[in-house]
Order: C-alpha cells, then structure tokens, then sequence
C-alpha cells in the first residue's frame, strides 16, 4: 500500500517568478555584464598601446562606459564584486569629476537594494 503523501515521483517545482520576469532578469544581467566587458576591453587597450589617432574616441567611450556602470544598478552580487574593483583603479587614478565618489554611491545604493 502506497502513500499518496510519500509518492516516489518527482514533485514539480513552482517558480516563484514568472518566465517574464525571469527573462527581464537575464537580460539586465547580460546587459550589465556587456557594459563591464567593453570597459574592460577599453581598459584593456591601453595596456597594450592605442595609436594617437584613436585614443581620444577610446577616452571618450570609456568615460561613458564608466558613467554607465555608474548609473546602472548592479543585478547580482557579483557585479557588486565587478564595481568594488573599478573604484579601486579609479581610486589609483587622479579624476577630479567625481567619477569616484559617484561609483561609491552607486555601490552603497546597490548593496541596500541586494538587502
């Protein structure tokens, strides 16, 4: 005799979110991750030399770039990770337009949101 409580058969799991909104999470996590890599890519670029001709478009892209991940909240913890590290090379650099105290501020309100 079987209990139908105890049913051998692997009960199906109910999403607490629907696909959408699933989807519209995947979506801004591939979207934030996308902005981190061409930065990086960016960053990346001017290790290994960038031809005058192009390096004032490469600054330039990069700023906006920065300023992007800035004001995008971070999806997942580890795009928390992702801007704890940008605000430590920037705090090695000299900016003076706040970029610096802005990634700050982008962090804490990230990390309340998370909470």
């Amino acid at each position: 005799m079987t209990n139908s409580r105890h049913s051998t058969k692997a009960a199906a799991v109910v999403s607490l979110r629907s696909d959408a909104e699933v989807d519209a999470k995947a979506k801004e996590i591939q979207s934030f991750d996308a902005l981190l890599a061409e930065y990086a890519t960016i960053a990346a670029s001017w290790l290994s030399g960038v031809p005058d001709e192009k390096a004032g478009a490469l600054n330039t892209r990069g700023d906006d770039l920065l300023w992007q991940i800035i004001r995008t909240p971070a999806p997942m913890p580890r795009q928390i990770d992702d801007k704890l590290e940008l605000l430590r090379e920037l705090i090695k650099t000299e900016w003076r337009d706040c970029r610096t105290d802005a990634l700050l501020e982008s962090i804490r309100h990230d990390v309340e949101g998370m909470a």
